[in-house]
């Protein structure tokens, strides 16, 4: 069996998922709701890496320091015990990161990655954090972005952790009723 080269998968995924969801910066809509750090307590504010997001792209850059990082465990947090456990980057950053180098979960807000039946979706649940005015504007999307998100994931999920978190992720979702709604690599091809 070959050996995945996760550099290059988080390398490529990065490539594909570079285009904005709207033709402007969408952070203008809701001045960066979900890159602010304003909430009661901004020391827990920050995002989930994938597995090995940061071991093989993010730590040469210096954007993530050590003292802005710590290691969750599966056996400590709400995570399949198959993976041992994420990353925890506490971002300070409101605004103007190092755009591209932004971990994934920030490239593709709102959109998660599901599988469902051995296919991929790109979804959007119900319960929402930060209150997204994209969510009530989908048909503004650009088509780059999606496809490029469906790309990105594609390409992510055959590294077998992040393809497992995936998973464990789809069925809370399904369990828990939360989809908005879903998009499948059909809906991509007939928009061209």
């Amino acid at each position: 069996m070959k050996e995945v080269n996760y550099k290059e998968l988080y390398e490529a995924a990065y490539a594909a998922m570079n285009s904005s969801v709207l033709d402007y910066d969408c952070g203008s809509l809701c001045n960066h709701n979900c890159c602010r750090n304003d909430y009661e307590n901004p020391e827990e504010f920050g995002v989930y890496l994938l597995p090995y997001e940061y071991e093989h792209l993010l730590k040469e850059t210096g954007m993530v320091p050590d003292e802005k990082l710590v290691f969750h465990s599966a056996k400590d947090r709400f995570m399949p015990k198959a993976i041992k456990g994420l990353y925890y980057f506490y971002c300070d950053v409101e605004k103007d990161c190092l755009r591209h180098y932004r971990p994934i979960q920030c490239r593709t807000y709102p959109l998660e990655p599901h599988i469902e039946k051995g296919q991929l979706y790109l979804v959007v649940e119900k319960d929402q954090i930060h209150n997204c005015p994209l969510i009530k504007m989908k048909e503004k999307w650009q088509e780059a972005y999606l496809k490029g998100m469906y790309e990105g994931w594609s390409l992510l999920i055959q590294i077998p952790e992040v393809r497992k978190l995936v998973l464990y992720d789809s069925d809370f979702r399904l369990h828990e009723e939360n989809i908005l709604y879903k998009i499948g690599q059909e809906a991509l091809s007939k928009r061209d």
